[in-house]
């Protein structure tokens, strides 16, 4: 739907008012020139030279001051010209004028500029202010039917936008459950993203754990390794210092055997000789007795002999003692 801009008739108002007041003031040159200026400003309103008429008015408001018929011109070629927000000001000047139909104009063209700034504000998606702006535009064309009862337009315009205003309140409604929606649906989201950060975190720190378990490992490995190379080493070295004093202690043998061996050839000369002295004291008892008779054994000698018998058989159990004690294994350094 598109709204209408009240200009005719009550703009003809405007003039016809202006024209009786510069006649009653005609020795005011000035107000002559502001009339011819008024009639300009509408001519160009009326050929869409909106941009021109605004300019028109703006020049009569700086020469005569501040008036509401002029405001409301003014504020008609903004509207025309798309500046809504600047004829929503002028309007609401034009509000000042004593005249009702002037009053219930302003009121009728102050809805048509909130219901144009309200679609504006829809588009740019801010429901919100767009509903405000249609309320107060409401009350502008309630406003305008309590002035003048018999204005149908006015009556059109509230219904029509009482019904768009529904409309808004229904947007706003989705919106704002899509808005829910959407924030459980981020809130899902965050609280999944937390839990798998949680969850990766909790697998990084048990990798962490696990590496670390594996590196002490390891190192233990390495540690008993190295404590079996140093046994081993040391077993060695001990090999290697029981194979240097073996030679030694098997030559301490050998001198301590070669000092039996001497011994026991003393022992063996010196039994040699005994019995080679006896087996000639034999030989001499027996050549004497082949001249003489034979002669019986004193107790001494008897003793003698016996005692020299005892002796060579401890010597040959010396000497056997001697030789089972050289063919034993060879003494040790202990």
């Amino acid at each position: 739907m598109i709204l209408r801009i009240r200009k005719t008739g009550h703009m003809d108002y405007f003039l016809r008012f202006l024209i009786f007041f510069a006649i009653i003031c005609s020795s005011n040159l000035g107000y002559a020139a502001s009339l011819s200026s008024i009639r300009q400003a509408d001519k160009l309103y009326k050929e869409g030279e909106y941009e021109k008429a605004v300019k028109e008015y703006n020049n009569i408001l700086s020469a005569n001051g501040d008036s509401a018929n002029i405001n409301f011109g003014k504020g008609c070629a903004e509207y025309k010209y798309g500046e809504y927000k600047k004829a929503q000001s002028s309007f609401v000047k034009a509000l000042a004028s004593e005249d009702k139909p002037a009053e219930a104009a302003a009121n009728y063209n102050l809805g048509n500029s909130k219901y144009k700034l309200g679609k504006q504000k829809e588009e740019e998606n801010d429901v919100s202010q767009a509903i405000n702006l249609f309320k107060s535009a409401l009350a502008y064309y309630k406003r305008a039917m309590e002035l003048d009862a018999n204005d149908k337009d006015a009556r059109f315009n509230y219904e029509f936008i009482n019904k768009e205003l529904e409309r808004l309140k229904k947007k706003q409604q989705n919106q704002q459950s899509q808005s829910q929606s959407q924030d459980q649906k981020d809130q899902k989201k965050d609280q999944q993203n937390q839990s798998s950060s949680s969850g990766t975190s909790g697998k990084q720190d048990q990798k962490q754990e696990e590496q670390e378990k594996q590196r002490q490992q390891s190192e233990n490995e390495g540690q008993q390794e190295q404590e079996k190379q140093n046994a081993r080493e040391k077993e060695k070295q001990q090999d290697e210092n029981q194979k240097q004093n073996q030679p030694q202690e098997s030559k301490e043998g050998g001198q301590e055997q070669g000092r039996g061996k001497e011994e026991k050839e003393k022992q063996e000369a010196g039994e040699e000789e005994q019995s080679n002295e006896k087996r000639d004291a034999r030989e001499k008892e027996g050549n004497g007795s082949q001249g003489e008779p034979l002669k019986e054994m004193s107790k001494e000698e008897a003793e003698m002999l016996l005692e020299g018998l005892r002796q060579e058989e401890v010597r040959g159990e010396l000497r056997d003692k001697a030789e089972k004690s050289s063919s034993g294994k060879p003494l040790k350094d202990w």
